[in-house]
């Protein structure tokens, strides 16, 4: 139980930490993109942009992570209740007339 739990607690404390090693590179990314796009088009065309691409990515997401309901499945009907031996009776008398008719 404790190797498991030792196991789980480790890749989530390694999880936590790319995930946060990601985000940081994000943010100077987006820092590095503004620097250049500002220098190229203003303050205000960079902020337009990055805004936009911040929205869009944000709404992608969201809608990657609704909660998709299943249609409902139709229920299947279950035979009648029957004696296991009077079945396998049944099935070898309907051999035995299937052979009968064949000979």
């Amino acid at each position: 139980m404790f190797k498991t739990l030792k196991s789980k607690a480790q890749r989530l404390s390694l999880g936590l930490a790319g995930g946060l090693c990601a985000l940081t590179g994000l943010a100077l990314l987006t820092v590095a993109g503004w620097i250049a796009l500002a220098a190229i088009a203003g303050h205000q065309t960079a902020a337009l942009v990055f805004g936009a691409a911040y929205l869009g990515a944000g709404l992608i997401l969201m809608g990657l992570a609704r909660n998709r309901t299943q249609p409902p499945q139709a229920k299947l009907e279950s035979a009648p209740a029957q004696d296991p031996v009077a079945a396998v009776m049944a099935g070898f008398m309907q051999g035995v007339q299937a052979g009968a008719r064949r000979s």
